[in-house]
């Protein structure tokens, strides 16, 4: 889904992470768009000056403002802070365009990437320095209509949980401590995670009130008070790639992820399957074409996402943990068997179950079969949410359920004195209760808008030191999401079983040298104690498992290559430490003459050694085929059975070289190769030689060839000796007439420039042109 970057807190969303953030987004943009808000997009920086017009505001961003201060190598007059968030940006420009009532509404939102320098440990999609989001940021004439709009939104991002992402949330307030900085009111929705217990805020929406319009002066003339102005009333509201991180840890499991078909990218994934050594060409061809006729028509549905695997380089086994791993909801399994029976194999990821379905009318099938999963995985996380929510009214209670992964809704009086107080005694209690480990106390997730109605509201707060009047029902939880929370659901629970494993295996490792050191104890008579090494040893396996239990820092994971490499390290040196054992063995092998491996009756007299003959002759069969192997080598001419069976030529031919002789064999047959092979190379390599100096040598030695050639037919035949010189005579005047070798002295130069002025020396030099012409369209 993602990819690591080198800043740290940056991450890279690859397409299958990024789909899902566009599913979100076109769901959203459509929504909001019928309620008459647009689209714009404001600068990323903000001026300083703009930031100090709100300290209020922007305290709570204050630690984690990212800053320019320096363009090239000059440090800037003044820095410029990156977007935290939107609201000293967008504002000056409302306060421009907002002059009358009929300016009003004012609804705008921008999808765009804020900065947040968080100092802790940035966590992908939960808790990183840079994230995707939308802002929305409207302005009314009157406060009914900003917090009508508040619930509407706030039942957007509701349903953008419930009816995309399968995930049930809690539609709340936030308390006066929880609430957004320099807001009137914050509304939440807020999900459960099963694996850790806690909840996590989903999307907020946020009425204003008139604080940031007085603040930048956002005013508009009264209709029924002309020459009066009033502030205008504002809302804010947004959404993060946070939902990612909220679906991946809440529907996650040991597989991977597990993604709800409507904001999968592939929905279907189809695998042929049953291909074997045996299938003919024709047949897996056939296979593969029905395969992508299927793709095709469920593409053509419209409604269907799929994706044919069609790899050849990878087996289906492979194939299948794959798409089990990214999550794809359906993985529909095709082989020759299933296209004689007309029907496919449908595996379902969340649920890990498998049923026939037929072809015909296949694509109206698996509409019905993903809308089914996408209402079972909310039902199911429904439930356990359901299961996890308790209502408690006794604070001797509240730890306890606390410390067993719930939800509670307690009576609370709203002070954030008495939240602080509540947030503190949980924490202290855990401290105690865990041996020294802190985990985050409980703090309110939201103040429900559906309170509890079987359970009447009782007078007293929750906090025991509280002596307030309970106002309502609170809704109480862990809400820090650690990395090792999200580790189980990202990269699977198989990581954390694995770093269980390795802390057993140490332990094994610790009691075994403890083992060895009391057996030496026992022979030597020296004390435990006094030996250091398995006391260091203990000491750093202990280390190692605080260290493993307690990391909260994400690595980055190690390119495939070197990971490759490592592996094989690993491997290379457990199976070098498996063999260290026979060592003496393979050394004591490695110089003996013969090597002789003896049955049971022989084991008894290792020292022993017999020749094949003397095996053969006192062999006795034990079992019915090694009797037929006897009969076969009676019948045989070519045993070894008898001596007499064979000659003297054959003995000496059946004679093996000893291994001296053999190398030394090997070592003459491939010198001699390579000898060859040298000189069929260089013939070879010259061939292809086109330099003028090679051919320039080259003609030196026709000549040569020419001359000895001639020098011999003087002696044999004179006459044909004469021939042969005027031949060489009349070939040699043709490549001079070509003007392959034109000439450059001063002669040549001359009878170039008396040519222009003498008609037959220009008549010869041009037959001389015309000839040269001929001659090279010939060759």
């Amino acid at each position: 889904m993602i990819e690591y970057y080198d800043v740290s807190g940056c991450y890279v969303l690859r397409p299958w992470s990024y789909s899902i953030w566009e599913f979100i987004q076109n769901f959203f943009d459509a929504e909001i768009k019928k309620l008459g808000v647009k689209n714009c997009y404001f600068p990323m920086f903000v001026s300083q000056a703009a930031l100090e017009r709100e300290k209020t505001h922007v305290s709570d961003f204050a630690p984690e403002v990212a800053w320019v201060t320096k363009a090239g190598d000059t440090e800037m007059a003044e820095p410029i802070a990156i977007r935290p968030t939107s609201e000293t940006v967008m504002y000056p420009s409302f306060a421009k365009w907002c002059q009358s009532h009929r300016d009003l509404p004012i609804k705008l939102n921008q999808w765009c990437n804020v900065v947040r320098w968080e100092f802790k440990h940035p966590t992908p999609f939960l808790r990183s320095r840079e994230f995707l989001w939308q802002e929305g940021h409207t302005a009314y004439e009157s406060p009914a209509e900003a917090e009508d709009e508040v619930l509407t939104i706030l039942d957007l991002y509701s349903r953008i949980y419930t009816d995309l992402l399968a995930i049930p949330v809690v539609k709340g307030r936030k308390t006066e401590k929880e609430k957004f900085a320099g807001g009137d009111f914050t509304t939440t929705v807020e999900a459960y995670v099963p694996v850790n217990g806690r909840g996590i805020q989903g999307g907020t929406s946020h009425h204003l009130g008139q604080n940031f319009s007085k603040m930048f002066n956002i005013s508009f003339e009264h209709p029924d008070k002309p020459g009066q102005r009033e502030f205008a009333w504002q809302n804010s509201w947004g959404l993060s790639t946070r939902t990612i991180g909220a679906m991946v840890m809440i529907h996650g499991d040991d597989g991977g992820l597990v993604l709800p078909p409507r904001v999968a990218l592939i929905q279907i994934v189809l695998v042929p399957v049953g291909i074997t050594v045996k299938t003919s060409a024709e047949d897996k061809q056939k296979l593969l074409d029905k395969v992508k006729e299927i793709s095709e028509e469920l593409k053509s549905s419209g409604k269907l996402r799929v994706e044919c695997d069609l790899r050849d380089n990878v087996t289906p086994g492979w194939k299948f943990n794959h798409w089990e791993i990214k999550g794809v909801p359906i993985r529909l399994e095709i082989g020759p068997r299933d296209l004689a029976k007309e029907q496919a194999l449908a595996v379902i990821r969340y649920t890990g179950e498998k049923r026939p379905v037929e072809l015909a009318n296949l694509s109206e099938t698996l509409k019905d079969l993903l809308e089914k999963i996408q209402q079972d995985m909310y039902g199911r996380n429904e439930k356990i949410r359901d299961e996890h929510m308790k209502i408690c009214l006794n604070w001797n209670e509240f730890l306890p359920l606390l410390n067993q992964k719930m939800i509670l809704l307690s009576p609370f009086c709203g002070r954030p004195q008495c939240e602080t107080l509540i947030k503190e005694q949980s924490t202290r209690e855990e401290q105690g209760e865990q041996a020294g480990t802190s985990l985050m106390g409980a703090k309110t997730l939201c103040i429900p808008l559906d309170q509890p109605r079987d359970v009447h509201l009782p007078e007293k707060c929750i906090q025991p030191e509280c002596t307030e009047k309970a106002k309502f029902f609170a809704l109480f939880g862990r809400k820090k999401i650690e990395f090792n929370d999200l580790l189980v659901n990202i990269k699977s629970t198989r990581n954390v079983n694995e770093v269980k494993r390795r802390l057993e295996r140490e332990e094994r490792h610790v009691e075994n040298q403890k083992q060895r050191w009391e057996e030496k104890k026992e022979i030597r008579r020296l004390p435990f104690e006094d030996n250091d090494e398995a006391l260091e040893l203990e000491i750093a396996v202990e280390e190692q498992k605080r260290y493993l239990l307690n990391k909260r820092v994400l690595d980055a994971p190690l390119h495939r290559q070197a990971l490759q490499r490592i592996e094989g390290k690993l491997a290379y040196r457990q199976t070098k430490n498996e063999l260290r054992e026979w060592q003496p063995i393979v050394d004591e092998l490695r110089v003996a003459e013969q090597i002789h491996f003896p049955q049971d009756e022989f084991l008894d007299n290792p020292l022993k050694v017999q020749s094949a003959e003397e095996r053969a002759k006192t062999f006795t069969p034990r079992t019915e085929f090694e009797q037929k192997i006897m009969e076969v080598l009676g019948k045989s001419k070519s045993n070894i059975k008898n001596d007499e069976e064979f000659s003297q030529a054959e003995k000496e031919i059946l004679k093996a070289m000893d291994v001296r002789e053999a190398r030394k064999k090997c070592e003459e047959m491939r010198k001699m190769r390579a000898l060859m092979s040298f000189h069929s190379a260089k013939l070879k390599r010259q061939s292809k030689i086109k330099s003028k100096q090679f051919h320039r040598i080259q003609k030196r030695q026709k000549r040569k060839d020419l001359i000895k050639e001639v020098e011999t037919l003087i002696v044999k035949d004179p006459k044909k000796a004469a021939e042969k010189v005027d031949e060489l005579e009349k070939d040699r005047a043709f490549e001079r007439a070509t003007l392959k070798h034109r000439g450059t002295n001063k002669w040549t130069k001359q009878i170039r420039k008396f040519a222009s002025r003498n008609p037959e020396l220009r008549k010869v030099i041009g037959e001389q042109l015309r000839l040269g012409k001929s001659l090279k369209e010939r060759h």
